[in-house]
């Protein structure tokens, strides 16, 4: 359907001068309105299974694996090579072509969650604290990343191992207010975790499994949409047989 209601232009034929080739006009896109992933009713949460595709995602979805393209509309998906997740071993082949020798070393030192007595999230995961540069030190056993310490070294700074403090309540008063604190320190070897690329490549691949899926009214919105949304809204350059003429490259 989203094919069909492509429009038509008037392509250029670079061997022949002043002749001109029909093509659907890949160039004129839409997305899907911010509200369909805005609200609830219109889409949800899915979670890609190995294997899957959109066409077969639709068809189990929708009984129709030719609305596969509002699955990639609704998602901005533009380019499945790069925006759809891989399979094991495609995936494998990849990192293995991306970094060669270099699969299993680090890319980076990041952050695992740190939460308070009262369970606040003081510290998020996934932080990037330092990208791997195979310098020597970064090699040497048992390294963790440093960082600058303006306040260490009699005043004048100095690199440190990381380390994050947070202030924590240790007791409240009557009226449910903190009443005493304490201040708690965690150490690079508490909380920061080595990233490998393989293991990279393969956290960036489990992220594309989380997708929208339209629900059934909001499919037949955009099939309602799409064609007028596609439509030339301008007689501008337009054939009398409504084909729009390719700009001089």
């Amino acid at each position: 359907m989203l094919f069909s209601s492509t429009p038509n232009f008037l392509y250029p034929d670079f061997k022949v001068a002043g002749k001109f080739k029909l093509s659907k006009n890949l160039f004129r896109r839409v997305r899907a309105r911010d509200s369909f992933n805005a609200v609830f009713a219109s889409s949800r949460q899915y979670t890609i299974k190995p294997g899957e595709t959109p066409d077969s995602i639709a068809n189990t979805a929708f009984d129709d694996p030719e609305k596969f393209w509002t699955i990639l509309l609704l998602n901005n998906i533009t380019n499945m090579n790069t925006e759809w997740p891989l399979d094991h071993d495609t995936l494998d082949v990849y990192i293995n072509d991306k970094y060669g020798s270099s699969t299993d070393k680090p890319r980076h030192w990041e952050t695992t969650e740190v939460k308070d007595s009262k369970q606040n999230v003081v510290l998020e995961a996934g932080v990037i604290i330092e990208l791997y540069t195979n310098s020597t030190e970064q090699n040497q056993s048992g390294y963790y990343p440093k960082v600058f310490n303006q306040a260490s070294n009699n005043g004048s700074g100095a690199f440190e191992t990381w380390s994050f403090t947070y202030r924590d309540v240790t007791s409240y008063n009557n009226q449910d207010e903190p009443a005493s604190f304490i201040d708690t320190t965690v150490t690079a070897a508490q909380n920061l975790t080595k990233v490998t690329n393989r293991e990279y490549e393969y956290a960036v691949n489990e992220l594309k499994r989380l997708i929208y899926l339209p629900t059934a009214n909001a499919v037949s919105i955009m099939e309602d949409e799409i064609a007028g949304l596609l439509e030339y809204n301008t007689d501008y350059k337009l054939t009398d047989d409504g084909y729009r003429i390719s700009e001089k490259v």
